[in-house]
Parts: structure tokens; C-alpha cells; sequence
């Protein structure tokens, strides 16, 4: 899938896991860095993940909830660790 066919808002999302480097971001980071809703944030992280341009990468913060989210990385950023 080319990144450059993304819908704006799956490009936005996608843009700022990739800038985020190795440090990647969760869901609900997402949220506040964008102000996104989470019945906004989340499809389109599932929706990238479907794509395979994004992926878990196996790590967990603690959202604003205090429930542990994974931690989304780029492929690009994910081939690089």
C-alpha cells in the first residue's frame, strides 16, 4: 500500500506515528496530539494496521484511563529497530 493514497485523516494518523521514530504512539496519544475523538483515532489505527503500514510493537503505555495501549511504530520505524 502507498502511503501516498491515504484518506487525509489516515494520513495524519500515519504521519504522526512515523515522526514519532521508535518512541511510536498509542491510540489515545493520538487523540490528544491530533484532538481527535477515540471513535475517530481508533479506526484509523486499525485501518492502517490492516494496510500494514503500521504495527504493535509489542510495547504498552498507560492512557489517560490508566489502561495499558499498545504502541503503534511505522513499518519503516519497526524495520530500523
Amino acid at each position: 500500500m502507498d502511503v501516498k493514497n491515504l484518506s487525509l485523516l489516515r494520513r495524519e494518523v500515519f504521519d504522526l506515528i512515523d515522526q514519532r521514530g521508535e518512541h511510536g504512539a498509542t491510540c489515545d496519544e493520538i487523540e490528544v496530539m491530533l484532538d481527535l475523538t477515540h471513535q475517530c483515532a481508533s479506526p484509523r489505527c486499525t485501518e492502517l494496521r490492516e494496510k500494514g503500514l503500521i504495527v504493535d510493537s509489542g510495547r504498552r503505555r498507560i492512557t489517560r484511563s490508566g489502561r495499558r495501549a499498545a504502541v503503534y511504530c511505522t513499518k519503516r520505524r519497526e524495520a530500523a529497530e
